[in-house]
C-alpha cells in the first residue's frame, strides 16, 4: 500500500504547475491592451492635429458611342471601306464606329493628359503642397517645407535635376487621388477624385470630366476636317464614278460628325449623376492616426512587458 502511495507522490511531483503561466499571460495581455489603448488615443489626437483629411467626390457617367457610318452610303461606302488600310495610310481615319466613352476612360488615366490637366487649371501646388483651403480668401494654404510660394521652388525630392517639378511625382499623386471603374452590367462609368477640401474635390472632378470631353471633341474636329479635305481631294482625282460617289457620301458623313462635335459639349461622357460635394471624409485623419498608434502600442506592449518583469525582479 505504501509503495502505491509513493508512486502517486512521485508522479505528482513531476506535474507542471500552469497557474504562474496563466498569470503571466494575463498580465502581459492587460499590459499590451493598455499600451494599445493609450497609443491609439494619442495617435488619433496627433492624426487630427497633423495628418491631412481627404474628401472624395464621385460622378456617374454614361459613355457616348459613335454609331457606325450611316446607311446612306450603302454598298458604295462598304466597297470603299475595303481599302481602309490603304486609305488610312493616306490620312483617312475615324470612319468606323467607336466608343468615345471608352476612349475618355483610357485618356483620363494617361500621364500626358494628367499633367496637361493639372497645369491648365493650376492644380500642381494645391495637389502636392496644399494643406487647407481658405474659404475666405479662396486660396490654398501651402506647406512651406514642400513649396516656397515666394520663390516658386519645390523641395528637392519633388524636382528633377534642373530644379523643375517632376512630372512623375505629379502624375503619381494624381493617380493616388483618381479612381475610375466601369460596370460591365450597366456600362456606366464611375469617376472619383480626392482633395483635402470637399468643395475643391467637387470642382476638380467637374474640371476633369469637362477637360476629357473637350480633348476628345477637339480631336474629332481635327480628324473630321482632315478627312473631309482628304476625301474631296481623292474624289477629284479618281475617274471611277462609283468610288467618287462613295467618297462624297463619306465626306457627308464626316460633315455630320463635324457638326455633332461642334455642338455637343458632353462629347464622350454624358453626366448621369454629377460630381457631388462630399460631406464625410473618405480617409479621416483620426482613424488613420488611431490605427497607426494602436499598431505601435501593440508592438511596444509585447516588447516591453518582459522588460518590466525583469526590472521588478531586479528591484526586489
Amino acid at each position: 500500500m505504501s509503495s502505491t502511495s509513493d508512486r502517486w507522490t512521485d508522479a505528482g511531483s513531476d506535474l507542471i504547475d500552469l497557474a504562474p503561466v496563466f498569470r503571466y499571460l494575463s498580465r502581459a495581455a492587460k499590459f499590451t491592451l493598455l499600451c494599445v489603448a493609450l497609443f491609439a488615443i494619442g495617435g488619433a489626437a496627433l492624426g487630427v492635429a497633423f495628418l491631412p483629411t481627404y474628401y472624395r467626390s464621385t460622378a456617374i457617367l454614361v459613355p457616348v458611342t459613335e454609331n457606325s457610318i450611316s446607311a446612306g452610303a450603302g454598298g458604295l461606302s462598304n466597297m470603299l471601306l475595303q481599302f481602309g488600310s490603304v486609305l488610312g495610310i493616306s490620312g483617312l481615319s475615324g470612319l468606323a464606329g467607336e466608343s468615345h466613352g471608352e476612349l475618355a476612360v483610357e485618356l483620363i488615366k494617361t500621364r500626358g493628359f494628367a499633367v496637361d490637366f493639372l497645369r491648365r487649371n493650376n492644380l500642381e501646388v494645391p495637389l502636392l503642397a496644399g494643406t487647407r483651403f481658405d474659404t475666405q480668401t479662396g486660396k490654398w494654404l501651402v506647406d512651406p517645407d514642400t513649396y516656397d510660394a515666394s520663390s516658386g521652388k519645390w523641395k528637392s525630392s519633388l524636382t528633377n535635376t534642373d530644379g523643375a517639378l517632376s512630372e512623375t511625382k505629379l502624375y503619381e499623386e494624381y493617380k493616388d487621388r483618381l479612381a475610375v471603374s466601369v460596370s460591365r452590367q450597366s456600362n456606366l462609368i464611375s469617376i472619383s477624385f480626392e482633395s483635402k477640401d470637399p468643395a475643391e474635390a467637387q470642382r476638380w472632378l467637374t474640371l476633369l470630366i469637362r477637360r476629357a470631353n473637350d480633348e476628345l471633341r477637339e480631336r474629332q474636329l481635327r480628324e473630321s476636317r482632315r478627312n473631309i479635305e482628304f476625301l474631296k481631294a481623292q474624289a477629284q482625282q479618281t475617274q471611277v464614278s462609283e468610288l467618287r460617289t462613295a467618297m462624297f457620301h463619306l465626306a457627308s458623313e464626316q460633315m455630320r460628325r463635324l457638326m455633332v462635335a461642334e455642338g455637343q459639349i458632353e462629347f464622350a461622357l454624358k453626366t448621369l449623376d454629377p460630381p457631388h460635394r462630399p460631406e464625410k471624409p473618405v480617409r479621416p485623419a483620426w482613424l488613420i492616426g488611431g490605427l497607426i498608434g494602436a499598431l505601435i502600442g501593440l508592438i511596444l506592449g509585447l516588447s516591453l512587458f518582459p522588460l518590466t518583469k525583469s526590472l521588478r525582479r531586479s528591484a526586489n
